[in-house]
């Protein structure tokens, strides 16, 4: 019996589906029709709006155009109307009951929209109809921007005006965390800074960078601006996320009026940024010398150090700046301060390849035979960086070409590949068969770099090709390493025609002719044949040349 009662309100449960079923067809039809109308009276509005039409809007209100319809951007007809500048149209869709703060999906309004379109008297106009209809002088788009930012970068007195009549902040910040006064630095428009100011304008610094707007005014090189700024409050020595104030910006570019300007507003000479660094420290590195001299008025330290222990000098002379050097060295700096790997001003110069500097130092009396944290003097350094002429200048002024500084030069030289200085050293002394504590020979060095030029200098000053180091290289082999490229070929020639036997082998058995046979360079292999290399010798694994090409 429940199994009948059961199956009776199943069969009567379907059949109520079935004859309801079309008349669900027939109601979504007729939905889809009536959507399909909306969207027509909303297009003839959106479009009346857009096109200004102020009588056939009202006339597509009145046949059923939805006041807050919005076309494919997301704009409502008072945002189209705005951004055309149609005060008629908007006084009929606003009489109509318009959002006037409705946003499309970037965040802009019909008040946004009428301000990015000012050009004359008339669109001012459309931005006061909006602010007396009640529009939100403070909000904000899709970037945090407010209309008074976007007044700003008009550059539009009057504009500006209004809003801030209207009551428009000049501290909101937007998404990037700067202020109306950023924006208006970035225009470079004193008025408009200046307006901003008497308004009630403080310059924040921007989240995260630190960055004021006088900063960025320094960093721009906009002298009334920075006096405006400066003159409506702004902090001298506020410092960014680094821990630079704006003098320190101002030294670093080396440019004199803005250091004038923060120095006449009393901005500290003795704050350090994060690195410990002062304006004065960064105005050496500039290589500017006025901006020193400014600085130096204002009573900064010249012996001021940094967190790696550097001078003002040793910033100069590493870099190559010889007018600052000259200027520092005339007011008093100590050459032979050492910063914490050890490292003196001359060292510094030395290492840099700053020649000129080099001597002014020499002649001011610095220690040329003072040694750094790794035990290289100034010598060794000038060698390393393959300076030859800084190497000159050091063996006039005493240095050793054939002591244990001028031994490690000339290794450091041979390293580097440069055969000038090589050659500055073997004329002052040097030995041409200095070796590393390896055995390694300097004609080895240039053998395996590939370096024909100093392997030719070295071999006419009587370098021996026979050398092993500790490894049982030669220098032929540790060319032989490299003989798929032109540089080791060249000194592999070289290397033969001074006599080196072309069947030599390293600590491993192999020769050069096994090495290049692993290579496609058939004319090079072609010129060893031509030695009489032998095809037939085999290395300690059993491999002939033949069978390193197979």
């Amino acid at each position: 019996m429940k199994n009948l009662l059961t199956y009776a309100l199943f069969a009567c449960l379907l059949l109520a589906a079935q004859a309801a079923a079309p008349v669900r067809a027939s109601v979504a039809v007729a939905t889809r029709q009536d959507d399909k109308v909306q969207e027509e009276k909303d297009k003839r509005l959106l479009d009346a709006a857009r096109a200004g039409n102020s009588t056939e809007a009202k006339a597509a209100l009145d046949a059923g155009g939805r006041i807050e319809a919005t076309d494919s951007e997301g704009r409502t007809p008072l945002m189209l109307a705005a951004q055309g500048g149609y005060k008629d149209a908007i006084d009929v869709l606003l009489k109509a009951g318009a959002k006037v703060d409705a946003r499309d999906p970037k965040g802009s309004s019909a008040l946004s929209f009428a301000v990015e379109r000012v050009n004359s008297y008339f669109d001012l106009a459309v931005v006061k109809q909006l602010l007396d209809a009640g529009a939100n002088v403070n909000g904000k788009d899709g970037k945090g921007r407010t209309p008074l930012v976007l007044a700003v970068e008009k550059s539009n007195d009057d504009l500006l005006r209004m809003l801030l009549d209207a009551g428009a902040s000049p501290n909101v910040l937007d998404a990037e965390g700067k202020s109306v006064l950023h924006f208006a630095v970035e225009q470079d428009d004193e008025q408009v800074v200046r307006a901003l100011l008497r308004a009630g304008a403080t310059d924040r610094a921007v989240e995260g960078t630190g960055k004021t707007a006088l900063m960025l005014a320094v960093a721009r090189d906009s002298s009334s601006i920075v006096r405006a700024l400066i003159e409506g409050g702004s902090r001298v020595d506020a410092s960014d996320g680094e821990g630079r104030t704006a003098l320190m910006l101002a030294a670093a570019d080396g440019s004199e009026i803005m250091v004038r300007l923060l120095l006449d507003a009393r901005a500290s000479v003795e704050v350090a940024d994060e690195g410990g660094a002062t304006a004065y420290l960064l105005a050496a590195r500039a290589g500017n010398v006025g901006v020193l001299r400014l600085l130096a008025g204002a009573g900064a330290r010249p012996d001021a150090r940094d967190a790696r222990g550097r001078t003002a000098l040793m910033y100069a002379a590493g870099g190559g700046q010889s007018e600052v050097v000259r200027f520092l060295l005339a007011a008093g700096a100590r050459t032979d301060e050492r910063d914490r790997d050890g490292s003196s001003a001359l060292m510094l110069a030395a290492a840099g390849d700053q020649t000129n500097v080099v001597q002014m130092l020499i002649e001011a009396g610095a220690d040329i035979f003072a040694r750094d944290s790794s035990d290289r003097s100034a010598l060794v350094l000038a060698a390393g960086a393959g300076g030859a002429l800084t190497t000159q200048a050091l063996l006039r002024a005493g240095a050793k070409a054939t002591d244990a500084d001028g031994r490690a030069a000339v290794l450091a030289s041979a390293r580097n590949g440069s055969a000038a200085t090589v050659k500055v050293l073997l004329d002052a002394g040097a030995s041409a068969n200095e070796k590393t504590d390896d055995g390694t020979t300097l004609l080895m060095l240039a053998a395996a770099s590939g370096r024909a030029a100093l392997a030719q200098i070295l071999l006419t000053a009587g370098a021996d090709i026979a050398s092993r180091n500790q490894r049982g290289d030669t220098a032929l082999t540790r060319a032989g390493e490299k003989s798929m490229e032109t540089g080791a070929q060249d000194v592999i020639k070289l290397l033969l025609t001074a006599g080196a036997p072309v069947d030599e082998k390293n600590a491993g058995g192999t020769t050069i002719l096994m090495m290049a046979a692993e290579s496609a360079d058939t004319s090079f292999l072609k010129f060893l044949l031509s030695q009489r290399a032998q095809v037939n010798l085999a290395d300690e694994a059993g491999e002939t040349p033949l069978l390193r090409a197979a």
